[in-house]
């Protein structure tokens, strides 16, 4: 199976919270975060910090007027809900 992998835009739970862009990868129906590397610019990711089974998910688009930013999607899990932005309409509907 293929693996689509790439930056998205993150909004933490609390509305206060700035949006942060993060490294995301799917794999096997498991949906991965990856922490920030700490050599700045290396584009090496190995440890995943958080996976969520996306079996177990629902994905809702987030209609645009609902937020300050476009291309916008929830990741809703059993235990919680991710506000995540697409850089584009394409690669949101991925």
């Amino acid at each position: 199976q293929d693996e689509i992998q790439g930056y998205l835009w993150k909004h933490g739970n609390n509305r206060l919270q700035p949006w942060r862009r993060r490294y995301f990868a799917i794999r096997n129906n498991q949906f991965f975060r990856y922490k920030p590397s700490e050599a700045g610019g290396s584009k090496e990711r190995t440890q995943a910090v958080s996976s969520l089974d996306l079996m177990l998910c629902t994905v809702k688009l987030v209609p645009e007027g609902e937020t300050d930013r476009r291309f916008c999607f929830l990741l809703i899990s059993p235990r919680r809900a991710y506000m995540l932005q697409a850089e584009t309409e394409n690669l949101r509907d991925l």
